[in-house]
């Protein structure tokens, strides 16, 4: 990826969960969160055009190496999985809906106007992933 600047390229993910070892800028966010320099892919200094056309010069002609990083490329990035990101998220919106503030009576419970949010957004959330789901089955 010649990106100068990428947030969370899905495209990336994409090729290595197809096996393909990449090779990108090392942007602050995006690419240098999802490559494992030298493990599954390269990561080049940004903006040094020479080294990136080097980087994939080297990969090209190196069968090894290329089988390589895209063998641990396809198994790394389970990490990105549906089943991985949906547990982070309702770990997150556990966390956040528990989250509760007493009413002035002391008896009982609600939810801030934050945490209804949450709690709104998660229910959005969990309806997605039902559908998705069954969709996919």
């Amino acid at each position: 990826m010649t990106s100068r600047f990428e947030c969370f390229p899905m495209v990336l993910l994409e090729a290595m969960s197809h096996g393909v070892p990449a090779v990108a800028f090392a942007c602050l966010t995006g690419p240098a969160f999802i490559i494992n320099d030298k493990v599954d892919g390269l990561l080049i200094e940004q903006n040094d055009i020479s080294a990136m056309a080097e980087a994939i010069m080297n990969l090209i002609s190196n069968e090894e190496k290329r089988k390589a990083y895209g063998d641990a490329a396809y198994h790394n990035i389970s990490r990105f999985s549906t089943e991985k990101v949906y547990v982070l998220w309702q770990g997150l919106f556990a966390e956040r809906s528990s989250d509760r503030t007493r009413d002035t009576t002391g008896d009982a419970m609600k939810y801030s106007a934050g945490n209804k949010m949450i709690v709104g957004l998660r229910m959005l959330f969990m309806e997605n992933c039902k559908r998705i789901r069954k969709s996919i089955k």
